[in-house]
């Protein structure tokens, strides 16, 4: 549903939406991108930083606050991209 909603604004079909996410021991990262069917052009759409718990030294300690944080950063992705 999400990609296809990008899609119809950008006014082009088949854009490939991708979406990476970065857990780290300070910081949650999401990035999201668009790549153009024809030209290959990649776009970032948007990219947000969440503070991350429950994980300490790049390992998983507590997978309840790690989830959180994961859910946190992507819904500041879906607001940063009024989704």
């Amino acid at each position: 549903e999400i990609p296809a909603k990008i899609c119809y604004n950008k006014g082009v079909k088949g854009i490939i939406i991708k979406t990476g996410i970065d857990l780290g021991s300070k910081a949650v990262k999401v990035v999201v991108t668009a790549e153009h069917p024809e030209t290959g052009k990649i776009e970032v759409l948007g990219a947000t930083k969440e503070l991350s718990a429950g994980i300490v030294n790049g390992q998983v300690v507590s997978v309840f606050e790690a989830t959180s944080s994961v859910k946190r950063a992507i819904e500041k992705t879906e607001q940063a991209l009024k989704l």
